[in-house]
């Protein structure tokens, strides 16, 4: 990846002549190459993401994410590279500043204002609102899927294993996107949220019903047919447990989100506090 090549170009110079220029001239020349470096890294990371953008042509993506017309399974390497891409970015941040950031912490203000860090909190806006469509469509996939007529013998389904695949993938993937910023991640687990209340949960009950209604039919309303409204129930709370416990995982980080405004969350273009 250019990308990569150009961090380690720097990071290999600044490494290579450290100790000489901190010797001759002092810990804040080092700093102060440092930033020189970063401002022309600037301008070169500006082009190759430029070029990025227009070869994996992330505009017509993220319109068709929006007008709900894009192709889940295509978009998956995408997320992909984007997760690398922030993993990069993160990693060259992260090296300076544990290395070279000095008194007055010139440098990482120099890096919090660079057109990298700009570029960067643009493309985890749209890595999540790509992220939040391929788990919305997967989901609801595995759900039809299920619902699709099939053979009189098929008395197992793999419905919800598919569905907390897709959760368990995004979600992961989202936490090693947000090795840069919370953010992103919060806004992942949100749209989780979101997916399971919308999506899951009326799925599993409608087929609780199913299940319920046939038994009946066929038991003659034992028992064993009247313990399912008690499994429904406790679907429902497994479920409202797992919402509330994503919500409050990320409430703190939704805070920083919103810079304490309560505004729309400039990840995902959502109220911090909608579900």
């Amino acid at each position: 990846m250019a990308l990569a090549r150009l961090f380690e170009a720097v990071v290999a110079y600044l490494h290579d002549c450290a100790q000489e220029v901190t010797e001759i001239f002092g810990r804040d020349a080092i700093v102060e190459l440092a930033v020189s470096l970063q401002a022309q890294c600037d301008i070169h990371s500006a082009k190759i993401l430029e070029r990025y953008l227009e070869a994996r042509r992330l505009d017509e993506v993220a319109r068709a994410v929006r007008a709900d017309t894009a192709n889940a399974r295509d978009l998956d390497p995408l997320l992909d590279e984007l997760t690398l891409l922030s993993q990069r970015i993160a990693g060259y941040f992260k090296y300076l500043k544990d290395n070279y950031a000095g008194e007055g912490d010139v440098l990482t203000s120099a890096l919090e204002k660079s057109s990298l860090m700009e570029a960067t909190v643009q493309l985890a806006a749209r890595y999540v609102a790509i992220e939040a469509y391929f788990m919305r469509e997967n989901a609801r996939k595995a759900i039809r899927i299920d619902e699709a007529p099939v053979a009189d013998d098929a008395n197992t389904s793999t419905a919800v294993d598919d569905f907390f695949f897709v959760i368990q993938k995004c979600t992961q993937r989202s936490l090693a996107y947000g090795n840069l910023a919370v953010e992103p991640n919060v806004a992942v687990l949100r749209h989780v949220a979101s997916t399971l209340s919308s999506d899951l949960l009326p799925y599993l009950r409608r087929r609780l019903r199913e299940t319920q209604s046939a038994l009946e039919k066929m038991l003659g309303g034992s028992s064993f047919a009247s313990a399912l409204p008690t499994a429904a129930l406790s679907v429902t709370f497994l479920t409202e447990f797992a919402k509330a416990n994503i919500t409050a995982a990320g409430a703190a980080a939704a805070e920083t989100a919103t810079g304490g405004s309560g505004g729309a969350c400039r990840w995902c273009g959502r109220q911090c506090g909608e579900i």
